[in-house]
């Protein structure tokens, strides 16, 4: 997981199924699934296509951060969460700082 920022302002919202525009020249021709903030790659470093998997999202802090289904991220109040995001068994964690 590699969002563009980790750092919100309260009520700011961040969609994890989006892109990170930071990342767009990354996975040469896999641009589409490398230059996601949530991306999977295979032992052989190369790209899986999140589009028919079950992608978990939790919040270690939901008074802090939010995340819903879908992978939308809410600020709510001040203070650190980790958010993690499960794919096929495994993990990614990021902490996000609300401000």
């Amino acid at each position: 997981m590699e969002p563009p920022r980790l750092v919100l302002d309260r009520d700011q919202k961040l969609d994890l199924t989006g892109r990170n525009r930071w990342l767009g020249n990354l996975g040469s021709g896999h641009r589409d699934r490398a230059g996601r903030i949530v991306a999977a790659a295979r032992d052989d470093q190369s790209f899986a296509g999140l589009g028919r998997r079950r992608v978990n999202y939790k919040s270690s802090r939901p008074r802090v951060i939010r995340v819903g289904r879908e992978g939308v991220v809410t600020a709510l109040r001040r203070g650190v969460a980790t958010i993690t995001v499960t794919v096929g068994g495994t993990k990614g964690r990021t902490s996000f700082v609300v401000r």
